[in-house]
């Protein structure tokens, strides 16, 4: 193991610790920054935290840190370093270091057949997104990334290694899917894959004065589409050009019966239509990244229902006539599985909405995206999804009052001196 001087690293400014985090609001910055290799590291780390009197705040890698809470007295730890992922192919489980991104778990677990029930971005961190619930492109057949979670290995405030999993430390492991984290540092995960067997996907698009035809079309679309189908509607680019019309679709079925199902939107004349048939390996690559690397501010609403005149309300901020530097606004067809809560669910379980508008765009842009955001507010359900859940979220925003009253009992046990701090971790009961 390396000494703490080697583990650590001095931070200036938080923007140079994450670039694409921005400055934070409150112009605080992280102690230090802690970059472990080796789970004995992470225990070194929080060690250090405990001697020193500082909170610790998890970066698991993946695009920015909106998720990490207050920066001040704080020491950060980025995952990235702890990487690694194996295939157990006879069990169906993936076994994911805490740093590993959802391509890490691809990579493995593809050339079998195999695919997680990953979010649509693969540059994403597995265990930020399980933490936080997780949508991917599987999510209407089999719900949250979350729920596929069959185990947890964190080290906790007190310095243990802990194990969670349906046998093992149960409420940890409830709190642990979709409790949006402040409870540890993750250093591994365990998650459920499955064969997706026959498969169409693909990506259609019109140029942006086709916007409303595509997004009204879309819209009465998802009111059939069976669970095997997940599907996103996006309005990419904007200021000087009119912004171009995607429809992004994941369909669990054959060629006929994708064909057929699809035909409405074809019937529209997209000047690219890049359906076929595909492995698993193409899911990586089918939402694909118009963010980079840049700084990037983004909001979203979960939606109870989208009726037409949502779709006008939102054409009418962000459709090709607005011309203003948007880059990213998506309507994701949520539902299906995304709805049940099961019995032995964790904390989260279930996101009991029919859409979700994200939008993302230059930080500079932070009133177009509020405009956005409150044009839709009409329709909202009412509460917040963790994985996009910013400092400014409160607790009872995502959670009942039941789940917030569990979650802040497993914060009592497992980090008493509230050492971790994360956007939607609740106080320890005292």
């Amino acid at each position: 193991m390396r000494t703490l001087d080697e583990i650590l690293v001095a931070v200036d400014r938080a923007y140079e610790v994450h670039p694409q985090a921005g400055e934070p609001a409150d112009g605080a910055v992280p102690v230090a920054l802690g970059l472990p290799e080796s789970v004995e590291e992470v225990c070194a780390l929080v060690d250090h935290a405990r001697t020193e009197g500082l909170r610790i705040a998890v970066h698991t890698t993946g695009r920015g840190v909106r998720q990490t809470g207050p920066l001040d007295e704080t020491l950060l730890i980025r995952m990235s370093g702890l990487t690694g992922a194996t295939l157990d192919a006879r069990a169906e489980v993936v076994r994911a270091a805490g740093g590993c991104l959802w391509s890490d778990v691809s990579r493995v677990a593809a050339p079998a057949g195999l695919a997680a029930m990953a979010v649509t971005t693969a540059s994403v961190g597995v265990a930020g997104s399980v933490l936080a619930g997780g949508v991917g492109w599987l999510s209407r057949r089999h719900g949250l990334a979350s729920e596929s979670v069959r185990a947890v290995e964190l080290v906790t405030g007190d310095g243990r290694i802990v194990r969670a999993d349906a046998d093992h430390e149960r409420d940890l492991f409830w709190a642990l899917r979709g409790g949006g984290g402040g409870l540890g540092v993750v250093t591994a995960v365990e998650l459920r894959v499955v064969a997706t067997g026959t498969m169409h996907a693909g990506v259609l698009a019109w140029p942006g004065r086709h916007a409303p035809e595509v997004l009204h079309a879309w819209r009465a679309w998802t009111h059939g589409a069976p669970r095997e189908a997940t599907s996103i509607a996006r309005l990419v680019g904007g200021g000087a050009d009119a912004p171009t019309a995607y429809v992004e679709a994941v369909v669990l079925d054959g060629p006929q019966a994708s064909a057929a199902l699809l035909a409405p939107l074809r019937a529209l004349g997209p000047e690219g239509d890049t359906f076929a048939s595909c492995a698993p390996p193409v899911l990586d690559r089918l939402h694909f990244d118009v963010l980079g690397r840049r700084p990037v501010l983004y909001d979203h609403l979960l939606l109870d229902q989208l009726p037409h005149e949502a779709v006008d309300a939102l054409l009418d901020v962000a459709g090709p006539a607005a011309r203003f530097p948007m880059l990213d606004v998506e309507l994701r067809h949520l539902g299906g599985a995304l709805n049940d809560r099961g019995r032995d669910c964790g904390a989260l379980g279930a996101l009991d909405a029919d859409y979700l508008l994200v939008v993302a765009a230059d930080p500079s842009a932070a009133q177009i995206v509020r405009d956005v955001v409150d044009a839709m507010s009409p329709w909202a359900a009412g509460h917040i999804f963790p994985s996009f859940a910013g400092a400014e979220t409160a607790e009872d925003d995502v959670f009942v009052s039941a789940s917030l009253r569990r979650l802040s009992a497993v914060k009592a046990l497992y980090d008493r001196e509230d050492r971790f701090t994360s956007a939607l971790a609740p106080s320890p009961v005292r």
